[in-house]
């Protein structure tokens, strides 16, 4: 069951994505799992693990912290 925080780290996430021009496809093949649920995680469907918190933030550049706390200064979605 997904709870308000999967919910806005999926968000999250997905806006990350974007921003970097990746595809969820890039994404699911860099992480090694399907898109089908790599999808999941974007929309707040799945639990993330610490691992995959990791793994995700890492293909991104930023800290797991960055990553959870929502606080990237640098992106323009961000306030």
């Amino acid at each position: 069951m997904a709870t308000d925080e999967t919910k806005v780290l999926g968000k999250r996430i997905r806006k990350l994505r974007e921003w970097l021009d990746f595809s969820q496809k890039c994404m699911a093949i860099q992480l090694g799992i399907t898109q089908s649920h790599y999808s999941k995680i974007e929309r707040g469907e799945l639990s993330i693990s610490c691992r995959r918190m990791e793994q995700i933030a890492a293909i991104f550049g930023i800290s797991v912290e960055a990553l959870t706390n929502g606080r990237f200064a640098q992106l323009p979605f961000e306030k």
